[in-house]
C-alpha cells in the first residue's frame, strides 16, 4: 500500500512540475522576445535550485528527527514523511520540470565526495552524449526535419 502512495506522490509532483515547465515556456513565448531555449534554461535552473534546496532541507529535517527525544515510533513516522516528501518534491516535481536537476545534484554530490574527475566526466559525457542522442533521434526519426 505504501508503494502505491509513493507512486501517487510522484504522479502529483510530476504533473505539477510538468505544468510549471509548460507555463514557463508560455510565459517566455508571450511575454519576452527571448529565444525559446531560454524557457528551458529557466526551467532547468529552477529545477536544479529546487532539487538542491529540497535535498538540503530534507536532509536537515531527517537529522533533526533523529535527534528528537520522542516517543517510540515517532522516528518511523518522521522517516515515512521524509520519504513521501522526497518522492513528491525531488522525484516528482523536479523530475517533471526537468531531469537536468538530478544530473546537477549528482555532479554536486561527486564534488562533495572529492571525486572531481568523475564529476567532470559526468558533466562532459552527459552534455555530449545526450546531445548526440538527440541528433541520433532526429536522424532515426526522419532526418533533418528541424
Amino acid at each position: 500500500m505504501m508503494i502505491l502512495f509513493k507512486v501517487l506522490c510522484i504522479f502529483f509532483g510530476a504533473s505539477v512540475g510538468s505544468a510549471a515547465r509548460f507555463w514557463t515556456g508560455e510565459f517566455f513565448r508571450v511575454k519576452t522576445k527571448l529565444p525559446g531555449w531560454n524557457a528551458i534554461l529557466c526551467a532547468n535552473l529552477v529545477g536544479s535550485f529546487i532539487i538542491g534546496l529540497g535535498s538540503a532541507w530534507l536532509s536537515h529535517e531527517m537529522y533533526i528527527a533523529t535527534l528528537q527525544h520522542s516517543p517510540p515510533g515517532s522516528l518511523a513516522v518522521a522517516e515515512m514523511n521524509f520519504n513521501l516528501t522526497s518522492v513528491l518534491l525531488v522525484t516528482g516535481f523536479c523530475g517533471g520540470i526537468t531531469t537536468f536537476s538530478t544530473f546537477s545534484l549528482d555532479t554536486v554530490i561527486l564534488c562533495y565526495e572529492r571525486k572531481y574527475l568523475q564529476a567532470v566526466l559526468n558533466m562532459g559525457l552527459s552534455i555530449i552524449l545526450c546531445t548526440l542522442a538527440v541528433v541520433l533521434g532526429i536522424y532515426l526519426g526522419g532526418g533533418n526535419t528541424l
